[in-house]
């Protein structure tokens, strides 16, 4: 009987032991569950600001891009503007210089020289270079440069 009674006492010390661990065990992970979740509520505050920007940066590219696109647009039509005219007056020089005809290589008489030179240049007249082509190519740099910041 005294063995068991003290084989008792030994196990409730040791239950008491085991309990008085296992308290400090939850004790230290219920704070490192409170650090996490803390933490946790800082990073969804730090994504949701993150999420709002990023909102934001959507938004403006939305608007931006048509833009762009439009640019693209004035640039191109400019480029082939610019490469007519300059085909247009390659032909005027090239008739100013060797009287032949730039387009069918055949001379052309003194006499219809003064009216095929003047019908190049009426062509020059009517198809006029509105755009610099410089001014466009900086207004994409810029709406290119807005897109692509953080």
């Amino acid at each position: 009987m005294a063995e068991i009674k003290a084989t008792i006492t030994d196990v409730k010390r040791q239950a008491k032991d085991w309990d008085t661990r296992e308290q400090g065990d939850l004790s230290v992970l219920g704070r490192v569950l409170a650090s996490k979740t803390k933490q946790l509520s800082q990073y969804q505050d730090h994504f949701a600001k993150f999420d709002l920007v990023y909102d934001g940066a959507q938004t403006e590219l939305r608007a931006i891009v048509p833009e762009i696109r439009g640019l693209l647009q004035r640039r191109s039509d400019a480029a082939i503007r610019i490469d007519k005219h300059n085909r247009l007056n390659k032909e005027i020089n090239t008739l100013d210089k060797t009287n032949i005809c730039p387009t069918c290589g055949q001379p052309v008489s003194k006499k219809d020289l003064a009216k095929h030179k003047a019908e190049l240049e009426a062509q020059l007249k009517a198809s006029p270079i509105i755009d610099s082509l410089t001014e466009i190519n900086e207004q994409l740099k810029t709406l290119i440069a807005s897109e692509t910041k953080p």
